[in-house]
């Protein structure tokens, strides 16, 4: 009987041993081998981004809307329109503040009504006429006539107007052809152009150097200074309505004051460049609270914090409106300034500047006048070229020229081109 159960379970092994030689013959043939799967992140592209100056790889953009600087002078009042001064300082001060949150406008500087009125009586120009003799030669007669007229200019400036400093424009004036002398003294930081008005020949000849001329001269020199180099227009708010009122309310069996403010705020813009002031609509608000803890109230020209804070919201936000619809009609312009040797534009990020805007260069060479004497009408200007900003900071954008025709100088005027 042992024996029969050993014989057994030898049998039922040897079976086991060649299932599994079966399975793994079967297995070997059929082997599954393992899926890769690609990876499918997208393939990063380095592009090297393209060195400061180099215009080859700038592309002109499309032009957004440009940030206006203004110099805000605090809010004042008309005669006889009582305002609470707390509240012409939070109204200055929240107006300030909600300008410089849109894109269109930004308050940069805070001026004293005094400053405007100094600013206001300020003649611009400076204007000299004076009547020299001088010597000029050349290799003809023409060419020593305008030499000696250069000379005369020279004379009236006090200093020499050498080419990197300084431009010359021809014009008609009386019949007869002459110049005007452009240059920017460094030193005073100003510009003056000059031009020779009429002249007389009184004497002229030929020598071993060439022709010379000797000429009488009455010289024109004008003296404009550069006012203001960080913004163009001057924002003067003036309450011209102030009406406060309280009414006595019985509410739920409360005793309350119900107080109710109304305003309207006049709105001017001072161009510095043209002194011309662009009138804006004026703008009305008005807001009310109730006052329970006041009871029987406060003096009727007192506003209590919270209040004076919403009116001055509202009123801030509707007067900005208001700005917005005369923001087509302004100006949008830069200078040419000089720093550590290389000129920039003085606007930048902050003025809504990017790389790849094109702008063109101008010099204002010469006032008109009218009637008035003490104010120019215009300028006869020059074209200075055209260029793309190449690299932009927070305040200054740097450039590069598509097309010069002169070099740049300290002062000259930068257009936005559409």
């Amino acid at each position: 009987m042992p024996s029969q159960t050993f014989i057994v379970i030898v049998s039922l092994l040897a079976l086991l041993i060649g299932v599994i030689g079966v399975v793994s013959i079967v297995g070997s043939n059929n082997r599954v081998e393992p899926v890769i799967i690609p990876r499918t992140e997208p393939e990063v592209i380095i592009k090297e981004a393209p060195p400061v100056g180099d215009t080859s790889m700038v592309q002109p953009v499309i032009v957004p809307q440009p940030i206006i600087r203004l110099i805000m002078i605090p809010v004042s009042s008309s005669p006889g329109t009582f305002v609470p001064y707390d509240f012409m300082e939070l109204l200055t001060s929240r107006f300030a503040e909600i300008i410089g949150l849109s894109n269109s406008f930004r308050v940069i500087d805070q001026r004293t009504t005094e400053w405007l009125a100094k600013l206001q009586g300020l003649n611009i120009i400076e204007k000299d006429s004076l009547k020299v003799s001088t010597k000029g030669t050349g290799p003809n007669r023409e060419e020593a006539l305008l030499q000696a007229q250069k000379n005369a200019v020279e004379m009236v400036a006090g200093f020499r107007l050498s080419s990197k400093q300084s431009s010359v424009r021809s014009m008609e004036y009386d019949g007869y052809e002459t110049r005007i002398y452009t240059a920017f003294d460094d030193f005073t930081e100003k510009q003056f152009s000059g031009t020779v008005r009429r002249y007389e020949i009184l004497s002229e000849g030929v020598d071993n150097e060439g022709h010379w001329v000797s000429i009488s001269a009455d010289v024109e020199m004008y003296t404009m200074p550069k006012l203001s180099l960080s913004s163009r227009y001057v924002l003067m708010p003036n309450i011209s309505y102030f009406k406060m009122e309280s009414i006595n309310v019985n509410i739920g069996g409360l005793r309350a004051v119900k107080r109710i403010c109304s305003l309207t705020i006049d709105l001017v813009l001072l161009d510095l460049e043209t002194r011309l002031s662009i009138p804006i609509r004026s703008t009305s608000a008005s807001a009310e609270e109730l006052d329970y803890e006041s009871y029987p109230g406060r003096p009727q020209n007192e506003l209590s914090a919270g209040f004076a804070y919403e009116l001055a919201s509202i009123t801030s936000l509707r007067a900005l409106e208001s700005m917005l619809s005369v923001y087509s009609r302004l100006s949008w312009s830069a200078n040419i300034i000089m720093l550590n040797g290389m000129f920039y534009i003085d606007r930048g990020a902050m003025d809504g500047v990017k790389r790849g805007m094109t702008f063109s260069l101008s010099r204002e060479i010469y006032p008109i006048f009218d009637s008035n004497p003490d104010r120019p009408i215009g300028y006869i200007k020059e074209n200075v070229g055209t260029v793309i900003v190449t690299d932009v900071q927070e305040s200054v954008a740097q450039f590069e020229f598509i097309e010069k025709f002169k070099e740049p100088l300290k002062g000259d005027k930068a257009i936005l081109i559409n």
